[in-house]
This record gives C-alpha cells, sequence and structure tokens, in this order.
C-alpha cells in the first residue's frame, strides 16, 4: 500500500469517526449560574421535548425525574396517596432522607456518606428528615452558595421549600 492509498484510508476512517460521534445525541446540561435567575428556568432547563398521553386523551409536557450528583445511596419512588407509599422504607438511623414530588411521583433520596450532593429538577415542598448520628448536620445552599437552614441531626422538616435548593450538604459538623 502506498503512502498516498494510506494517508486517503486514514482520513476517509476519521471523517467516518467525527460523523458516527457527531450522530450520538448527548442531553442538555445548560444551567443557568447568574446568582438570582429564575428557579423554573434552571428547572425547565433539564426538561424534556416528550409529552405524556394523559387519561383524558390530551397530551402534556413530560416531568424530568429528580436527581442528584453525585447520586444518593438509594432512592425509592411512590405514587402519594395510594398504599405503595406507605410501603417506603423509613429513614434508617445513619441517614439523612429528603423527599420531593415531581409528576405522578414522590421521591425518597436516602443519603448516607458525608459531603455535597447537587440537585436537579427538585421542586416544591415536602419533607428532610436527618437521622444521622453524633453532631452531624444536613446544611441546603441557594444558588450562589449561601446556606438556606442547617438541619440537626435526629430532627425532621415537613416543609422544606426545594425551589431555591441547589445543593445539601451532610457534614459531621454541628448546626
Amino acid at each position: 500500500m502506498t503512502f498516498r492509498t494510506r494517508s486517503i484510508v486514514a482520513t476517509v476512517g476519521l471523517v467516518a469517526g467525527l460523523a458516527a460521534a457527531a450522530a450520538i445525541p448527548t442531553p442538555a446540561q445548560a444551567t443557568s449560574t447568574v446568582p438570582g435567575s429564575s428557579v423554573m428556568a434552571r428547572h425547565a432547563a433539564f426538561m424534556q421535548p416528550i409529552g405524556v398521553t394523559a387519561q383524558n386523551g390530551t397530551v402534556s409536557p413530560a416531568t424530568t425525574s429528580p436527581s442528584t450528583s453525585p447520586s444518593a445511596e438509594h432512592i425509592f419512588t411512590c405514587h402519594p396517596g395510594h398504599a405503595d407509599c406507605g410501603a417506603l422504607p423509613g429513614c434508617q438511623s445513619g441517614f439523612a432522607c429528603a423527599y420531593v414530588v415531581v409528576g405522578e411521583l414522590e421521591w425518597q433520596f436516602q443519603f448516607f456518606n458525608y459531603g455535597a450532593y447537587h440537585l436537579s429538577n427538585w421542586v416544591g415542598t415536602n419533607a428532610l428528615a436527618n437521622h444521622q448520628t453524633g453532631g452531624a448536620a444536613v446544611r441546603t445552599y441557594n444558588v450562589s452558595g449561601g446556606q438556606i437552614h442547617c438541619y440537626a441531626p435526629r430532627t425532621a422538616a415537613y416543609s422544606v421549600d426545594w425551589n431555591p435548593v441547589w445543593r445539601i450538604n451532610l457534614t459531621s459538623n454541628g448546626c
């Protein structure tokens, strides 16, 4: 094979590889980092343009599941008001548990390891239980990094507004 033939084959292979890579869909991860930006703009950036057919036959926008980065140790879901919600495990000793309702599901996130967890698609008001041991606290932070609240160990809050919360932090330092 001559040098010219090898150059052509290499060029064709490179172009084919780049074309294949460009064809792979990737999720949009753009979020606003401007302090004071709209909460809905933050959450809308993660919405997918997929419709869900309701029982009456109309199509409504699909909701995107709430998540954390890194992921919580355990994540459970149920339908609010249904018997399956009673089957969710309680928040065990040593864990901090956060609850959020998105769409037709209630989500229970169980956190065990210390550190920061960045939240995506957490909206509305629900609960947080800090069942960590010792003096371990759970802190919530806004988009600017300012602390919103500190939850002492062995406490629960039943009206946590998740809209301004961008991050939670499990720490061994008390409130």
